[in-house]
């Protein structure tokens, strides 16, 4: 019976390895980021350059994020007459889409786990 909670505890730290934020993520870029797992930060550095943040995890250790921001725009419905020359004008609705991949790195310099954010701003 010792088995069952050695088995659920190992179940809870395979799930804490991945991302618990990864839903909108595609199963070949979940692969990607879980192959980071155990490389060093020297090797993350390299391969994708500066971070955009670089923060202390408390517990000796650091994250390490990069951000991706993509413009979104979609027309409106909605005109606006500006009284010059009976010249209308179209609204656009813009927001902005930020992609966050975080790396915690121990204080080894290794990679333990991944988190993937995706924020919406206008």
């Amino acid at each position: 019976m010792k088995l069952l909670p050695v088995s659920i505890a190992f179940f809870v730290l395979v799930l804490m390895a991945g991302c618990s934020s990864s839903k909108h993520l595609s199963p070949d870029e979940k692969a990607s980021l879980d192959e980071w797992i155990g490389k060093t930060r020297s090797d993350l550095i390299k391969t994708w350059g500066r971070p955009a943040k670089e923060t202390t995890d408390g517990k000796g250790g650091e994250m390490i994020t990069y951000d991706t921001s993509i413009v979104h725009a979609k027309p409106s419905t909605t005109i606006f007459n500006n009284g010059n020359r009976g010249l209308n004008n179209t609204a656009a609705d813009t927001y902005v889409v930020t992609h966050s991949r975080i790396f915690y790195i121990n204080p080894q310099a290794i990679i333990y786990r991944w988190e993937a954010e995706e924020r919406q701003g206008y």
